[in-house]
């Protein structure tokens, strides 16, 4: 029983571990965009839809982990 309990607290945490990463990888694409747009006169779109990608996996992990009562 205590072995089952351990491994869904271990799984939620690797889930926070992720929503956190995926935090910084769409700042990182956001911030790829503002610069190519700034510095280089040039909109480059596909970091917007990346960024907003890694926004809704991060929605959607958010979801999970609020339904199972983390």
């Amino acid at each position: 029983m205590i072995e089952n309990k351990v491994e869904v607290v271990v799984i939620a945490l690797g889930a926070y571990l992720l929503v956190f990463a995926l935090f910084g990888v769409a700042a990182t694409y956001f911030a790829k965009f503002l610069y190519f747009q700034w510095r280089h006169q040039e909109m480059r779109p596909r970091y917007i839809i990346r960024a907003l990608l890694c926004l809704l996996a991060i929605i959607v992990l958010s979801l999970l982990l609020s339904l199972f009562g983390y």
